[in-house]
């Protein structure tokens, strides 16, 4: 698994926020203790997104998507 910034409390400036408001045993992340969720990830898609795509960005996504899955199925 990659060091994602909230495993290693990662956070702008020295502020450590928000690992700064919780209990200690509520930042575990093992993930023996989430295993569906552990299951759940691992056939998720997650997308970049934000208000600066344009039309062709959302054609060139769809496009890419949709062959994908083609190639997948068959």
């Amino acid at each position: 698994m990659r060091n994602l910034g909230w495993r290693s409390q990662k956070t702008f400036g020295n502020s450590r926020y928000p690992f700064t408001l919780a209990r200690p045993e509520v930042l575990q992340y093992d993930p023996k203790r989430f295993p569906l969720t552990m299951q759940a990830l691992e056939s998720v898609l997650v997308l970049p997104w934000n208000e600066n795509y344009r039309e062709e960005h959302l054609d060139y996504i769809a496009h890419n998507i949709h062959e994908s899955i083609f190639q997948l199925c068959n």
